[in-house]
């Protein structure tokens, strides 16, 4: 999930030259909405996005699923977050400008 649709599409481009479906939501509660129906093996998202945070969209997955694989992606350098995000069972916490080799590696230790 990414709100800013350039980025949103050109990681669905690149991720989809390596995983068979990538789903891809505008905010939080699209992302949900998506999860629920799709139910993907690994989640990816922006941590900072409208009508839901990343964080607390991984709560509520979490709620779904507490087995689910979360990755979040974030511009913020901020150790809370990092901290929040842990603790909402996020699995990795990838900072941006994303190392794109770097995410692949992650998403397919995953």
């Amino acid at each position: 999930m990414e709100d800013n649709n350039d980025t949103r599409e050109v990681l669905s481009i690149l991720l989809s030259g390596y995983f068979d479906e990538v789903y891809t939501a505008q905010n939080g509660l699209e992302g949900i909405d998506k999860y629920k129906k799709h139910l993907p093996n690994i989640v990816l998202s922006d941590i900072n996005m409208p009508e839901m945070d990343g964080i607390t969209m991984a709560k509520n997955i979490k709620k779904i699923n507490e087995n689910q694989k979360i990755v979040l992606i974030t511009a913020y350098d901020g150790k809370e977050s990092k901290e929040e995000a842990l603790e909402a069972g996020v699995n990795y916490f990838i900072n941006k400008p994303v190392d794109f080799e770097y995410l692949i590696e992650i998403l397919k230790k995953i």
